[in-house]
């Protein structure tokens, strides 16, 4: 049901179609490569499926950063809060949370720690 959702949780597919090494295994490509799951489609799906101040949650690639804020924010879903974690020395990914129909602003988190991991 469209509109009625608190919460959207997801780890996508990080890299780009024709980006990157191919994996053999066909589940890995579909994993790790956008195929029919773009940044655009779930992005849009966050909008569908959110009712008015509900959350997104994902994982997502620095490298891909800013497209994946503006994208987000085409579909009315705003950046809210942005989790680098401590143990990534490099900063590979991000952790976001996003809200539908939020106010602008964005919160950055450069040396979150995951509690209860490990």
């Amino acid at each position: 049901q469209w509109d009625s959702y608190d919460r959207f949780v997801i780890n996508p597919p990080y890299f780009k179609s024709g980006s990157g090494t191919e994996n053999k295994k066909s589940l890995d490509q579909l994993a790790r490569h956008e195929g029919s799951l773009s940044l655009k489609v779930w992005a849009s799906g966050a909008e569908k499926l959110l009712r008015t101040g509900g959350e997104l949650y994902c994982a997502f690639p620095s490298e891909r950063l800013a497209e994946c804020l503006a994208v987000l924010r085409k579909y009315h879903v705003e950046p809210k809060e942005l989790w680098w974690l401590r143990a990534d020395k490099r900063k590979r990914r991000f952790f976001l949370r996003a809200v539908r129909g939020g106010r602008t602003g964005l919160k950055i988190h450069l040396d979150a720690v995951l509690k209860g991991m490990g």
